[in-house]
C-alpha cells in the first residue's frame, strides 16, 4: 500500500507567516514574563502592606485597587502563553471517542467559537479603554488614570484573540489532513 500524497497543508510555510507566528510566540512569552513580573510586585504590594499594618498600624494607600489591577493583568497577559503552550484545562470525554476528522472539526467549531467571542470582548473592551482614556477617569484610590491600566488587560485579550486565529489556521489544517487521509484511505 502506498503512502497518500502530502497534502497541501503540509508544504512549508511561507516565511512571512512563519515571520508572523515568530513575532506572535514571542509577544506571548513577553508578556507571561511580564506577567510574572506584575505577580511578583504584586505579592510583594500586599507582603508590605501586610506589615505595615502589624508593624505601624499603617496601610499603603491603593493597595486592594492596585493589586485588583494587577490580578486582572496578569490573568489576561498570561492567556495567550497558556493558549499557545495547550496548557488550558480541556474536557475531552467526548473529543476522545471521536475519529479523527470529526475530533478535528470539532476542534475547528471550538476555536471559531472562541475567536468570536475574543473578538466581541476585544471590541467592547477597546470601546471602554477609549472611553477611560477620553474622560481621563482615575481609580478611586489611587488617583491614578485607569486608561493606562487597562491598556495592559486589552493587550493581553488582543494577544489571547491572536492565539485562538492562529490554533484555528491549525485546526483548519488538521481537519484538512485527516479529511484528506480518510478519503485517501478509502
Amino acid at each position: 500500500m502506498t503512502e497518500p500524497e502530502p497534502s497541501p497543508t503540509e508544504a512549508p510555510l511561507p516565511s512571512e507567516r512563519v515571520a508572523l507566528l515568530r513575532a506572535l510566540s514571542g509577544l506571548s512569552v513577553v508578556a507571561a514574563v511580564v506577567a510574572a513580573a506584575l505577580l511578583l510586585a504584586a505579592i510583594g504590594l500586599v507582603a508590605t502592606d501586610m506589615l505595615w499594618r502589624n508593624l505601624l498600624n499603617r496601610s499603603i494607600a491603593g493597595t486592594t485597587e492596585m493589586s485588583s489591577w494587577l490580578m486582572a493583568a496578569i490573568g489576561w497577559l498570561a492567556l495567550s502563553y497558556t493558549l499557545r503552550c495547550d496548557g488550558h484545562i480541556q474536557v475531552r470525554i467526548l473529543a476522545d471517542r471521536l475519529p479523527p476528522r470529526a475530533r478535528h472539526g470539532l476542534s475547528v467549531v471550538i476555536s471559531t467559537l472562541a475567536l468570536g467571542f475574543m473578538a466581541v470582548l476585544v471590541w467592547a473592551m477597546f470601546d471602554r479603554w477609549e472611553y477611560f482614556r477620553d474622560t481621563g477617569q482615575t481609580g478611586v484610590e489611587t488617583g491614578y488614570p485607569t486608561w493606562w491600566l487597562y491598556t495592559v488587560v486589552l493587550t493581553g485579550a488582543a494577544l489571547f484573540a491572536l492565539q485562538f486565529a492562529v490554533r484555528l489556521i491549525d485546526d483548519v489544517a488538521r481537519w484538512h489532513r485527516a479529511r484528506h487521509y480518510s478519503v485517501g484511505a478509502s
